[in-house]
């Protein structure tokens, strides 16, 4: 086999290989599906490693402390939740049963502006900084005060003015 011929062959054989990963790039995007959304509520706490994967996406974390008997607690959740839409996804809220968690919330409990004499449910909002929320909050309040949280303005925010 002439020198030549050689490198025929070996131009062939990548344009080939080219050719093939180009062809199985395009049939794997259409025939595997999306990945699953990103998952924003868990059940318990996250490991503080967790959480600042979600800070440095700019996203800030909401801690709802309650108890599951507790009436006004579970008026309140719907609002909390809700806020999962009104950000755009940009929050991770952890649902944190006190009488469950109870090392986690003795920690809210020891705050400076922990009010022993409101009630639950109690809500940490945690990402420039921290904002301590007790009892009932309206909507309005829970989303003035989280988005003060964000490490830079988002547009859900900035278009609510």
């Amino acid at each position: 086999m002439k020198r030549d011929e050689k490198k025929q062959y070996f131009a062939m054989f990548i344009l080939i290989m080219f050719l093939g990963s180009t062809l199985a790039y395009a049939l794997m995007s259409v025939f595997v599906p999306e990945t699953e959304e990103k998952k924003l509520l868990f059940e318990g706490p996250l490991l503080s490693e967790d959480e600042a994967v979600y800070f440095r996406q700019n996203m800030i974390v909401l801690r709802y402390y309650y108890q599951p008997d507790d009436e006004t607690s579970q008026n309140m959740f719907p609002v909390v939740k809700g806020m999962i839409d009104e950000l755009g996804g940009k929050i991770i809220i952890e649902k944190i049963d006190i009488d469950e968690y109870k090392e986690v919330y003795e920690n809210v409990e020891s705050r400076i502006d922990f009010d022993e004499e409101k009630s639950l449910p109690t809500i940490l909002l945690r990402g420039y900084t921290e904002e301590l929320l007790q009892g009932e909050v309206d909507s309005d309040t829970l989303f003035e005060k989280a988005c003060s949280l964000y490490f830079e303005e988002i547009d859900e925010c900035f278009l609510a003015d």
